[in-house]
């Protein structure tokens, strides 16, 4: 009988195979390779290199990973040990990078390739160990893009704190704490130009690490963009999520606004040091100005310092535009100093200059501005602390008059100054006009050009302390004479001329009326001024030719914004005492006597009809009728003169005659 015969399985077949098999795996590797026992490390590589290319990643000798730009290899598991990394660009066979590390036990990092100035570099940097604690969150930065200056990274709703402070290229912050959920974060590089840069993460998890890659141009162009690329460091560390970054426009790099700073804060003759967000700009003396500054657009703090104490003057949030002009002029207030701010949107004129006056004056609410030239139109009232509108000129020498309104008349007079066509400027009065001994008043002359240069300081002629205001009105009758004072013509009067205003010192002075060539005076007076009284000279025509009347008036009364100035001025050779009352028969004015004035009166403008009466001719008889228009700020005279049919017995007949002088010719 034969032997009885066992059958065994396969798989005791493979026993030893397996086992030959295992010693080999064991004994014959020489290199570390993918652990899965405890003391196994990650490594991750991170390509920031140069845009647009692959690199093929070898780990040892051994083909790991193919990565595109901005992309992430996950984690690798390796045993502790030392590694040859390289990195081979777009598929060719010399390796760009090539570089040895040490793999720790236990420990995750990331291999992050940068560009360089000629080659691609790396950097290994250790990522967070161990687990995050499950209430909180944390981040990191890494720099892969240049900035001529350091960059901070702030969180949007806290910018008084810094997350990541003065990071450069190649830069790897530590991890920081931050909330959880979707946030939003803001780069701000300082320099000669800023840049603000916007990136809203998507949510940020409990109990993870992420890695934040900033990439992009952040150099002075135009054209800046940044990309921040988000890792989670748990996991598999892969690419979390890409986030272009929102540069707003009003902070782009290279986009400029013009920032002017003049210090004409009389109370401070120290130096003021200007600070634009935290960084010294410029210091300015007294009584002079920076200048057009370049500064970047967007949102600033505007600080100013007393150099010497240290004291905080003023400061100012401002939102700069591109390419638009700021004025900043540091004027005197009740604390020390305040900062008027006005923005240049005026057009230069090619063939005639342009011209705005800001007036700070101690002591007065407001000036009526007028220029020497008859042809130049008024700058109305420069009220205190106020920009005048800009007015074209002519573009040739002129002086300026400063009338102060209030109770005493007074005109500042300064030298003359030259403007230029197709150019913009400012002027800043400014001085003490708290008394008659303390006037004393300054134009500062500055350009609005690119420089922004302060270009003439003029002080008060000598006579202007002691000047009152002189007004001369001629008859339509008269015409081509001309008008002397002190025996220098001042004008010469036609059929289309009207009043004029003349700034005199006080005293006497002769008033002389002559024909056209001079061959002839037609009429004289003599006039005493004195410095609080307004003087008016009429040329009136009578029944035995032209006369010089001269009348003297109380300063004009302000007028509310709906309300115009008006008198009533007698100049008829009618004996009687006169009235004048409204279509209504209310008094207007009354009992005004031969070459009087009713003085200046504020009254509701809009349409009026006058009536004028005598009070001893056939009372109830109406000798005149006047329709007047007037017009809100508006300053008028209403002249009672001889009518074209008067006689010596018939005194009767007058006339109405409605002035408006509020802009005279000077």
């Amino acid at each position: 009988m034969r032997p009885k015969t066992h059958a065994y399985p396969i798989r005791y077949l493979f026993a030893p195979f397996i086992a030959l098999i295992s010693l080999f795996w064991m004994t014959g590797c020489a290199n570390p390779e993918i652990d899965t026992q405890t003391n196994k490390s990650s490594l991750r590589v991170m390509h920031m290199g140069e845009k647009n290319s692959q690199l093929r990643i070898e780990i040892n000798g051994d083909t790991r990973t193919q990565l595109p730009y901005g992309k992430s290899s996950g984690y690798i598991q390796l045993t502790p040990g030392t590694y040859t990394i390289k990195a081979y660009a777009n598929g060719e066979a010399v390796a760009s990078l090539t570089q040895v590390i040490d793999v720790k036990e236990q420990e995750k990092s990331s291999w992050i390739v940068f560009r360089g100035e000629n080659s691609l570099q790396a950097t290994l940097a250790n990522d967070i160990q161990g687990e995050v604690d499950k209430d909180n969150t944390k981040l990191r930065v890494v720099m892969a893009t240049r900035a001529k200056s350091d960059v901070d990274v702030y969180r949007s709703e806290d910018k008084d704190s810094t997350l990541f402070a003065n990071l450069t290229y190649k830069d790897i912050s530590t991890y920081e704490d931050i909330l959880s959920g979707k946030r939003t974060l803001t780069l701000v590089q300082d320099g000669q130009y800023k840049v603000e840069a916007t990136i809203e993460t998507p949510i940020l998890e409990k109990g993870k690490a992420y890695t934040l890659i900033l990439d992009g141009q952040l150099q002075e162009t135009d054209n800046a963009n940044i990309k921040a690329s988000l890792f989670q460091d748990e996991g598999d560390g892969r690419l979390e999520a890409t986030i272009k970054a929102e540069v707003d426009i009003s902070v782009q790099i290279g986009a400029k606004a013009s920032l002017r700073v003049s210090h004409m804060a009389s109370a401070i003759t120290e130096p003021i040091e200007l600070q634009v967000d935290g960084t010294v700009k410029a210091d300015i003396n007294a009584d002079t100005t920076t200048g057009f500054l370049d500064i970047a657009t967007g949102q600033h703090t505007v600080a100013l310092r007393n150099r010497v104490t240290g004291q905080l003057l003023a400061t100012k949030e401002m939102d700069l535009k591109k390419d638009q002009k700021y004025d900043l002029f540091v004027v005197n207030s009740k604390t020390g100093a305040e900062l008027l701010t006005n923005v240049q949107t005026e057009t230069p004129n090619k063939e005639k200059p342009k011209l705005r006056i800001l007036q700070t004056v101690k002591g007065t609410e407001s000036f009526q501005v007028r220029s020497s030239d008859a042809l130049f139109a008024s700058f109305g009232v420069a009220k205190n602390n106020t920009m005048t509108a800009y007015q074209t000129l002519n573009p040739n020498t002129f002086t300026l008059n400063f009338v102060a309104e209030g109770k005493a008349a007074f005109t500042a007079i300064f030298d003359a100054m030259t403007l230029e066509k197709n150019k913009l400027y400012t002027i800043v009065l400014r001085g003490d006009w708290r008394g008659e001994s303390k006037k004393d008043l300054q134009v500062y002359l500055f350009e609005d050009d690119d420089k922004g240069v302060l270009k003439r300081i003029l002080t008060m002629n000598e006579k202007s302390r002691i000047v009152p205001t002189l007004m001369t009105f001629h008859s339509e009758a008269m015409t081509n004479a001309k008008l002397l004072i002190d025996g220098k013509v001042e004008t010469t009067f036609d059929k289309t001329s009207g009043a004029i205003i003349k700034a005199l010192a006080r005293g006497t002075h002769e008033i002389t009326l002559t024909n056209e060539a001079r061959t002839e005076t037609l009429a004289k007076t003599t006039l005493q001024l004195t410095s609080r009284k307004a003087h008016s000279v009429f040329i009136a025509e009578t029944l035995s030719g032209f006369q010089l009347k001269t009348i003297e008036d109380s300063p004009k009364p302000p007028a509310q914004e709906d309300e115009a100035l008006i008198r009533v001025v007698n100049l008829s050779s009618l004996g009687s005492i006169l009235n004048v009352k409204t279509e209504r028969g209310l008094k207007f004015v009354q009992s005004l006597g031969q070459s009087a004035s009713s003085g200046f009166k504020a009254v509701i403008s809009g349409a009026w009809k006058l009536n004028l009466f005598a009070t001893d001719i056939i009372p109830g008889d109406i000798l005149a009728t006047i329709n007047a228009e007037l017009q809100a700020k508006q300053t008028y005279t209403l002249l009672i003169e001889d009518g074209a049919n008067s006689q010596a017995n018939l005194k009767q007949h007058v006339d109405f005659r409605l002035i408006n002088h509020t802009n005279l010719k000077k």
